[in-house]
């Protein structure tokens, strides 16, 4: 089936194979930041989500996903959209995997990029708006699979926002990740992790 077209959580997932599983282990607690989309594709993202909700009557609000037991999912809700229901986008983005999203994955975690598969992407519109700000502490689905996140938003068109990782077992100090327009933050979906909540504006991501 096409890449990013299940109803789970956001991230990629491998196969077992020609997976050295010692030098994983190892790079669980990395988050990286990669430059993987422009300003103007960013642009283009944003505008091809709105004209695609706006033919539906507005942007849906999917129900909370599972997370294990222990993490708090969703803790808020936001207007978000599956990449794969506009399927000019899941083109895009398929390139992207192709190009760079997947080769980017296989640098950080050691995974080849052949053995990785999207099972979900989706788009969220936080904003200051009481109950879209951000999402409060979770993992992602299963916490079994790799994450990222991209942002598509300029942080002039925001107030606050960002990704918060709460002490864990490879760091004993929080740490806040804000990145760039187009740049993807990457991770261990296993991490707990949170929104930093959008006080204003509006705060487009991929994830």
């Amino acid at each position: 089936g096409d890449r990013g077209g299940s109803s789970r959580g956001g991230g990629a997932t491998s196969a077992t194979d020609a997976v050295d599983f010692d030098a994983l282990a190892r790079r669980v607690g990395e988050v990286w930041l990669t430059e993987v989309a422009s300003e103007e594709e960013c642009e283009w993202v944003i505008a091809t989500a709105e004209d695609h909700n706006a033919a539906k009557g507005g942007w849906a609000c999917r129900q909370p996903r599972f997370a294990p037991e222990g993490t708090v999912a969703n803790a808020v809700r936001a207007p978000d959209m599956l990449v794969a229901d506009e399927p000019r986008l899941l083109a895009w983005l398929n390139d992207k995997c192709d190009h760079t999203i997947l080769p980017a994955l296989e640098a950080q975690f050691g995974i080849p990029a052949r053995e990785l598969w999207l099972y979900d992407t989706f788009l969220l519109k936080f904003s200051g708006t009481p109950g879209e700000s951000g999402l409060g502490v979770h993992v992602d689905d299963d916490g079994f699979g790799l994450s990222f996140n991209v942002l598509l938003s300029d942080p002039a068109d925001f107030e606050g926002g960002g990704t918060r990782f709460p002490p864990n077992a490879f760091s004993s100090e929080e740490a806040v990740y804000t990145p760039r327009r187009g740049q993807m933050l990457s991770h261990y979906g296993g991490l707990r992790h949170a929104s930093v909540p959008c006080t204003g504006g509006l705060r487009y991501i991929m994830v």
